[in-house]
């Protein structure tokens, strides 16, 4: 039986009486899912939340946030964590990301970070590193900090990195460059962690 509005205005207390416990017994189910057992002393904390996926976004007034949960655009698509700003604003996902090489995450804030590594570039000239691009990613477009660093044990010479370019846009590359202060040709894997917007 589902919760019913009683008693009617003609309802005398004895007819009603079954319908009456039968919707504190609907309200004791409802309070209870994901909560805390009803008589427990930790009563009204949730033991977890479960959003239902949304078909499109809440709207929002001045001065509210909404949390909810919604189709990404990654293929597959898949229901993601999303945060919407006050007054119908900017909008993030923020539980969508790829952990692997190249990589990227989106925090609550806005921020954007990308990572990824790339072998065997050459010393002395310039060396391209794959940026995470595609459908369902969000490109940094504007370079907040960047950090390139050798891998490996570089043995028996002197080597500098250098970060070159970023284009997240259009080629979706780092571009750095290794040079040797002295020795033979050879050459060495770089990592990069990239923060935008």
């Amino acid at each position: 039986m589902a919760y019913k509005e009683i008693p009617n205005p003609t309802d005398k207390i004895s007819e009603s009486q079954a319908e009456i416990k039968e919707n504190f017994v609907q309200l004791k189910q409802f309070l209870e899912l994901q909560h805390v057992d009803f008589a427990s002393a930790d009563k009204g904390k949730h033991k977890y939340l479960t959003l239902q996926n949304q078909t499109s976004s809440p709207s929002t007034a001045v001065n509210e946030c909404a949390i909810f949960v919604k189709t990404n655009s990654k293929i597959p698509p898949e229901p993601s964590l999303f945060v919407r700003k006050h007054d119908n604003g900017d909008e993030y996902d923020i539980t969508t990301a790829d952990l692997t090489n190249p990589g990227w995450c989106r925090l609550p804030c806005g921020l954007i970070m990308k990572w990824g590594y790339q072998g065997g570039i050459a010393y002395g000239g310039n060396g391209l590193i794959n940026i995470a691009h595609g459908t369902g990613i969000p490109s940094i477009t504007t370079l907040l900090s960047i950090n390139v660093s050798l891998h490996g044990s570089i043995t028996n010479q002197s080597c500098s990195l250098f970060f070159n370019s970023w284009d997240d846009t259009s080629t979706h590359k780092v571009t750095v460059s290794i040079h040797r202060i002295s020795g033979s040709s050879g050459t060495a894997g770089v990592y990069y962690l990239a923060i935008g917007v």
